[in-house]
């Protein structure tokens, strides 16, 4: 979670616009091999198990903001 309230910090956006970045390059991949059976870095499993990682951390960004009162 560091890492996304550090890239916040230093970009003026909010934790969840940066893992919103982020998510958004594994999920462009993964549709780029469903459009075109390809992908030009990682295999299709390393993106699709990074993918829900992702979702998982964007669950915890989700509760420490709850608990923090920011959302």
């Amino acid at each position: 979670m560091a890492n996304f309230k550090l890239v916040a910090r230093n970009t003026g956006l909010t934790p969840l616009q940066v893992w919103s970045v982020y998510f958004h390059k594994h999920i462009d991949s993964i549709m780029t091999f469903v459009k075109k059976g390809e992908l030009k870095s990682e295999s299709i499993d390393s993106r699709i198990h990074d993918s829900i990682n992702y979702l998982l951390l964007l669950n915890g960004l989700i509760k420490e903001q709850i608990n923090e009162k920011k959302l």
